[in-house]
């Protein structure tokens, strides 16, 4: 199966109900919200409804989700590191910031040049526990993460702002704004 979607499905299950929140992590589809679905199912819907949202796109699961997308049946190919994609929008951050104090400290014609305004970054976040409000719905951890993904592809954009606004960053990465560097998780291969 070929992935070709830039759709994150969140999948969380609370309590017996499936819940599957959709955010766009792309920027191929100008005026979609960023949080573009949200479904919850219980009983015999979860079996058939769950496949569908999932399938052909990016996926991050909390435990309970991974636990639901197993029993029934969905294998993911393209799972999410949150944490591991939050390090590469710090990693390119910081690359772009010595590349600023570079060009900073080498410019001979005695005029500064006006610093990089990053943004600042979310938190790193445990998905199983941190967005696990008490009492808020089953729906609620799961809202929490795709909001979550939705702020760090606003930070992204506006890191991606900042670099094409600067002649000496625009060569790091090109003359257009480029999509949130995304981390898959590795597949380990038991042979």
């Amino acid at each position: 199966m070929t992935w070709v979607s830039s759709v994150l499905a969140v999948v969380d299950e609370v309590d017996g109900v499936a819940v599957v929140w959709w955010v766009e992590l792309g920027r191929d589809n100008p005026g979609m919200s960023r949080l573009c679905g949200a479904w919850t199912f219980e009983g015999d819907e979860v079996q058939e409804a769950v496949p569908d949202l999932v399938t052909r796109h990016l996926v991050v699961a909390t435990g309970s989700g991974q636990a639901l997308l197993e029993s029934v049946g969905v294998s993911v190919e393209r799972s999410v590191d949150a944490q591991r994609t939050l390090e590469c929008v710090i990693e390119t951050r910081d690359e772009l910031q010595r590349e600023y104090e570079n060009a900073a400290n080498t410019r001979k014609n005695g005029r500064a040049l006006v610093p990089p305004a990053w943004p600042q970054l979310p938190a790193s976040e445990d998905l199983d526990s941190t967005f696990a409000d008490a009492g808020a719905g089953p729906g609620a951890r799961a809202l929490g993460i795709a909001r979550w993904f939705k702020q760090l592809c606003a930070t992204w954009d506006v890191i991606e702002q900042q670099r094409l606004a600067r002649s000496y960053l625009r060569q790091h990465g090109g003359d257009t704004a480029r999509d949130l560097p995304i981390s898959l998780v590795e597949v380990t291969v038991r042979a």
